[in-house]
């Protein structure tokens, strides 16, 4: 989905204005205007459509992204371990244009973009497949070589597909990118025209415009868009996610913490805080508070991170970070 960063910050606006015009205190001021009630109701049933199609969206690039990751460990292995035994047996009988062809660390085949491993991989298959006969020796049998080339076959089929789960994560972005386009204009011409009722109580009146902006209010800023669950998927409402205080090794200079909390969805934006090398905490009602290795956040980027938090009451293996995409997210 393209602008997924922005579409998200509006979706964060919706989310904040809904918190407002619901908030105990205001339930009667927000009644004296029946008109204003009706457009809040029906705003807060847009917003929860929305969001619930954003945590299916997630959902399905989740598992697009575990399958790339399982595809791709499975071929790394298998291609490090058959590629170093061939050009072992290059180097023994020097053959060292073989040799060099077929020469990669782990830590290289890891790191390598698709665009260039997939056709390393390709290619050593075609170099070591004459010489499989002559690798018996070597841990290289035809059973090897036959799942090598089918852990390959596998990261392809991953790349070009899976295409139901593609052609559903395209169209369920369109519909969210509608659904979010007519939920603005419908606060801007709907609700906001009503809040001008309000402005004998500026407590109310200032916070909704205060609340009713996208993003961040300076570009410049970094941002931690945080999605918090469950080891079994499930989205955590009501955590705060802190991105812990800084100190600048350069400067000594130490800057604050920011935080947020969670919607429904288990979703929230920490916004405009010093870049840096920092960690980042959750704690909250039911969970236990588990601090983050750091990430590297860099000025005027935003990262979109999923946190795996474990309940306070129960004694499960430790939760950890799962990446989805580190920088400004398209």
């Amino acid at each position: 989905m393209k602008n997924l960063k922005q579409l998200l910050q509006q979706v964060f606006m919706f989310v904040k204005i809904i918190a407002l015009v619901f908030d105990s205190r205001w339930q009667s001021l927000i009644a004296s205007v029946p008109a204003m009630q009706t457009a809040c109701d029906a705003f807060k049933s847009m917003v929860n459509g929305i969001s619930e199609k954003i945590s299916r969206y997630h959902a399905i690039t989740r598992g697009i992204a575990e399958q790339k990751h399982a595809a791709r460990t499975a071929l790394n292995q298998i291609s490090y371990s058959v590629m170093s035994s061939a050009r072992s047996w290059a180097i023994r009988n020097a053959d060292f244009e073989t040799a060099a062809k077929l020469d990669i660390t782990f830590a290289e085949a890891r790191h390598m973009p698709y665009k260039n491993f997939m056709p390393l991989i390709e290619n050593s298959i075609s170099i070591v497949q004459p010489l499989v006969p002559q690798l018996a020796e070597f841990n290289v049998t035809p059973a090897i070589f036959a799942d090598w080339t089918a852990k390959f076959t596998a990261m392809q089929d991953v790349l070009t597909g899976p295409q139901s789960a593609i052609k559903a994560r395209k169209a369920l972005g369109i519909q969210i990118t509608a659904d979010v386009k007519m939920a603005m204009e419908f606060l801007d011409g709907q609700i906001t025209p009503l809040v001008a009722n309000f402005q004998g109580t500026p407590e109310f009146f200032n916070a909704f415009f205060l609340n009713k902006r996208i993003g961040s209010s300076n570009v410049h800023h970094t941002r931690l868009h945080a999605h918090c669950q469950t080891e079994l998927g499930a989205p955590v409402f009501g955590i705060t996610v802190t991105v812990n205080a800084f100190t600048d090794p350069q400067t000594g200079k130490t800057y604050a913490a920011d935080s947020a909390i969670t919607d429904v969805n288990g979703n929230c934006e920490v916004s405009e805080f010093f870049p840096g090398y920092r960690t980042v905490t959750l704690s909250g009602p039911g969970i236990e508070t588990t601090t983050f290795p750091a990430m590297q956040f860099e000025k005027g980027k935003a990262i979109l991170q999923s946190f795996t938090v474990r309940p306070s009451f129960t004694n499960i293996p430790a939760p950890q970070q799962t990446p989805q995409t580190t920088g400004t997210p398209n």
